[in-house]
């Protein structure tokens, strides 16, 4: 039967899970667990020797995904899907918007001053 690990959410109800940990060596980590549906990504999992360095990543980590998910609802429900559209054609083709500005200048139409 599996062992039950118990967690604590750090910051409070951010949905951030630190659990200690006993390695096989029996030392002790504590793991900061963060779940896909909080990261819009893949679940993230990091070890941290001691529990002070696992909350502070914990709530850096939360102030990020705070910050970021607010930005996105600065967007309305049709610029959200139109630029989930555009970043599946830019990945399509291997790009990305970091890209932009130095494509532009190889599509840019010449100047009138050339």
């Amino acid at each position: 039967m599996p062992t039950q690990r118990i967690a604590e959410e750090y910051p409070p109800k951010s949905g951030i899970l630190i659990a200690q940990k006993t390695n096989p060596s029996g030392s002790h980590a504590y793991r900061v667990d963060i779940a896909a549906s909080l990261t819009g990504a893949d679940r993230e999992q990091r070890q941290f020797p001691t529990k002070e360095e696992a909350q502070r990543y914990a709530k850096q980590r939360h102030a990020e995904i705070v910050r970021h998910g607010h930005a996105a609802f600065s967007l309305s429900a049709q610029q959200r899907a139109d630029a989930l559209k555009a970043l599946a054609i830019l990945r399509s083709c291997e790009l990305s918007l970091r890209m932009r500005p130095s494509l532009r200048r190889l599509t840019a139409p010449p100047s009138a001053s050339n």
